[in-house]
């Protein structure tokens, strides 16, 4: 694997002394930690005046967890049971419950995936993985090589470091989601500007 320079500094030393030093544990378990990670994150970003971010780097295939998306149960009694014609399907439900409840978190999460599975339900569970990250306003960064891994993460620990955090008041009305937009406006003595804005499209009020 190629050098990883995330730059000078204790900090960063002991960063990739800790990354270096990570057992692999055999399972993969992104699925799993997801949620209670975005909760934790989120926590801190609302109580602190600190900017939080999660980033996940990844090598997961779907038919390595612990939980068997590959095969799942088919009700024999209902006949229109989907998972006997759709392959996945239970994977897809799946995402779409875990996009739905990230979508009240507010710290953005950047996943890096590395040589992703090209099958259909990899690429079904690369979806998701892509529905997660810009629920909360992060992104999906793919590395199909081994040589691109260095060059990747970089790339990811830029988007950490220049992101913001902005606050705003809205009209209090009922629980649930909010959506919002947001639009760069120069001013009017200033140049334009010119950028794409990666943000979450909709806000949870309890």
């Amino acid at each position: 694997m190629g050098r990883i320079d995330l730059g000078s500094g204790t900090n960063y030393g002991l960063l990739r002394q800790k990354i270096e030093g990570l057992a692999q544990i055999g399972k993969a378990g992104l699925l799993e930690t997801i949620q209670s990670l975005a909760d934790f994150t989120t926590g801190i970003l609302l109580k602190s005046d600190v900017r939080v971010a999660v980033i996940f780097v990844t090598d997961s295939d779907i038919g390595n967890y612990r939980a068997d998306y590959l095969n799942p149960p088919v009700n024999a009694s209902d006949s229109r049971d989907l998972s006997r014609r759709f392959a996945g399907r239970a994977l897809q439900e799946k995402i779409s419950r875990m996009t739905l409840v990230l979508a009240k978190f507010q710290a953005p999460i950047f996943i890096v995936h590395i040589d992703p599975g090209r099958d259909p339900l990899n690429r079904a569970y690369q979806n998701g993985l892509k529905q997660f990250a810009e629920a909360v306003g992060g992104q999906l960064f793919l590395s199909k090589t081994v040589g691109d891994i260095p060059v990747v993460i970089q790339e990811v620990f830029q988007w950490v470091r220049g992101f913001y955090v902005l606050g705003f008041e809205a009209p209090r009305a009922k629980s649930g989601f909010l959506k919002i937009q947001v639009s760069l406006s120069p001013e009017p003595s200033a140049s334009s500007i010119s950028g794409h804005l990666i943000y979450p499209n909709r806000l949870f009020f309890p």
